[in-house]
């Protein structure tokens, strides 16, 4: 079942988070270049229904919060700064609101073409299957150890 977060019916889920959510799923989608959601992603990766659907139910604010922190550690040490940061910003990852092209333009004194420029370049480097995979393992790490905080048998 595809999942976007204005799709999204769970008490409790910030419009924050909505708004991160749809972020994570624009830069999937732009990142391998093909409708790729952050369930797909999830289920390929071998986690079950029930567990995707609990991850969603009871814990989708910890498990966004928790991704974007770690994929943003990670961006940080493969993508200059200002790369990372319009990367993370264009795409909403930090929260809203997200800025235009012209704002970033005006914020780091350089051309809208050359702000459009360096996140294109971001993506390209995001794209190498190494770094796609990296995403991959870092989305299901953090839902296997979201689930395993909460089963208090300790099985996922």
């Amino acid at each position: 079942m595809i999942v976007r977060a204005s799709e999204l019916s769970m008490s409790g889920l910030t419009p924050e988070t909505r708004k991160r959510l749809d972020g994570i799923n624009r830069l999937l989608e732009d990142v391998f270049k093909e409708p790729r959601l952050l369930s797909d992603m999830l289920r390929d990766a071998g986690l079950s229904e029930e567990e995707i659907a609990r991850l969603r139910r009871d814990h989708l604010d910890a498990y966004v919060a928790g991704l974007l922190r770690r994929w943003r550690s990670w961006m940080a040490e493969i993508l200059p700064s200002r790369r990372d940061d319009i990367v993370v910003r264009r795409y909403g990852l930090n929260g809203p609101p997200r800025p235009t092209l012209a704002d970033l333009s005006d914020e780091y004194g350089i051309s809208r073409e050359r702000v459009r420029q360096l996140e294109k370049d971001a993506l390209k480097r995001l794209r190498h299957p190494a770094r796609r995979r990296r995403l991959e393992r870092i989305a299901l790490e953090t839902a296997k150890e979201i689930l395993g905080r909460s089963d208090p048998a300790g099985c996922n």
